[in-house]
Order: structure tokens, then sequence, then C-alpha cells
């Protein structure tokens, strides 16, 4: 009987393999310093919400139109956050240099960026990167400049980008940037997280 138990179990974690996050071969174009900025402007919408509201789109029942009015708490940078957003990125660029949104269409996506590329989930590529928080999210941008205009597609998008920019249940962050070399495009991610 324990033979047969060891051996169920021993079929049972073979059927189950770990996740491991994609390879890392492009490196963070957002410095430290950089990483700091883009949190300094996302802190400070999340900070003055209370006097500057934030009005959020809807973007179907996971994400219904929400006002933020009030004094959210702080992102902190994250060391293990910003290393799922760089794999994950690193797998966008190399499998899909073409964005994530339909040709001529920036407002409807050809595919699901954050659990339908290919390479897992949110939960999956931060628990890979050591992650032990009790929320996960992401949000993401393709072809745009810099770090405001990337915030501001994040807080007037309806693809729920802005709830989770704003939302209190996060309080830890990462951050990359990723170039497409044949088009020179950047992907922009932010995974976020809560702690206790």
């Amino acid at each position: 009987m324990k033979k047969f138990l060891l051996l169920g179990l021993v079929a049972v974690l073979t059927a189950c393999p770990v996740y491991r996050l994609p390879e890392i071969t492009i490196p963070n174009e957002l410095s430290v310093a950089e990483q700091d900025a883009f949190l300094a402007l996302i802190n400070g919408k999340r900070q003055n919400a209370v006097t500057t509201a934030v009005a959020c789109l809807a973007s179907g029942p996971s994400f219904p139109a929400k006002t933020f009015n009030t004094n959210s708490r702080v992102l902190l940078r994250d060391t293990a956050l910003t290393t799922a957003a760089l794999a994950h990125l690193n797998y966008l660029v190399k499998n899909h240099p073409e964005g994530f949104t339909q040709p001529g269409n920036p407002n409807a996506l050809a595919f699901d960026p954050h659990n339908g590329a290919g390479d897992g989930t949110p939960i999956n590529r931060a628990g890979a990167a050591g992650f032990s928080g009790t929320a996960w999210g992401e949000v993401m941008a393709f072809d745009f400049p810099n770090q405001t205009e990337v915030l501001n597609r994040w807080l007037t998008s309806s693809f729920g980008h802005c709830q989770v920019a704003m939302d209190d249940d996060f309080n830890r962050a990462g951050f990359a940037k990723v170039t497409v070399a044949s088009s020179s495009k950047s992907y922009w991610i932010m995974a976020v997280g809560r702690t206790p």
C-alpha cells in the first residue's frame, strides 16, 4: 500500500512541473532611479486622489467604473516583482514583437497579454521570482515614449489599468521596459502585489 501511494505521489509531482520564469537575456532599460521616478509619478496620483479624484473607466465585470478619491497607500519598489515583470517582457519581445493589440486598433486586444501570452500568469511569474504576497496584478503598455504618457494611458484606459494602478490593495510594485529591436517600440510593465 505504501509503495502504491508513493508511486501515485511521484506521478502527480511529475505531471505538475514547477513553473519557471522565462529566461532574461534582455536587460531592464529602466535604471533604479528611473523606476523610482515612475513610482513617484504613480504614488503622486494615488496620494493626491483625495484632492484630485481619479475616475477609472469600466472594463467589464472585473473592473467596474470607480472613482478614487481617498488617500491611497503608497507603492514601494519590489525587486522580486521587477524580476517577474522583466521576465515577462523578455518573453513578449521574443514571442510577440508586434505588441498585444490588434493592428490598427489600439483599443482591441489581439490576445490576453497577462494570462494568454504563453508564459504563465502574473501569479506564476511573481511566485517564481520570489514574491510571497497575497495579491498580484499587472498593467502593461506598448509603443509609448515615456513614463508620463504610459501612466496617462493607464489612467484613461478602459482595460482596467486605472483600477489596478490606483487600488489600495496593492503596496508593492516592480517596473520594467524592454524595446523590440526590429521596430524600436517598447513594452512597459508594472507588476503589483500586496505584502503584510
